[in-house]
């Protein structure tokens, strides 16, 4: 598996997370809620889902309130820490991706299913990262 390969593993794996990170009902209603005036006037034609609204609001930080853009600091930082996470979670398990998973088609969280189902046969750095991510839909 090459090292292109290897990095969209590890994309697919952080999309799947990031997909379960935000659909944590309290982290994205902390945003919707002290963000409602700049979605109300700003994103008001957009469809929510996929992260649209969080695009949409992005895309006016400068006319964000001060509670706004705190919740949205602090969701960059938690950001912040999953995007370590999944970094030394790609670097742990890259042979165990390239042994298990290599004829995985990526993408809605395949990868990080793999490592899961071979969970018993992984290298002891890999196996302790990926029984430390805690993903809501398990």
């Amino acid at each position: 598996m090459s090292k292109i390969s290897l990095g969209f593993a590890a994309a697919a794996l952080f999309v799947f997370s990031l997909t379960a990170f935000f659909s944590d009902s309290a982290k994205s209603q902390s945003v919707l809620e002290a963000c409602v005036n700049e979605t109300a006037s700003h994103c008001s034609t957009v469809l929510p889902g996929n992260g649209r609204l969080y695009a949409c609001i992005y895309a006016h930080e400068e006319k964000l309130s001060e509670a706004c853009d705190e919740a949205v600091a602090d969701v960059a930082d938690q950001l912040d820490i999953f995007f370590e996470i999944v970094r030394y979670a790609k670097q742990e398990c890259r042979a165990d991706i390239q042994k298990f998973c290599s004829g995985i088609e990526m993408g809605e969280g395949r990868i990080y299913s793999c490592l899961k189902s071979n969970s018993k046969d992984l290298t002891n750095d890999c196996s302790e990262v990926i029984g430390r991510i805690n993903l809501s839909d398990e």
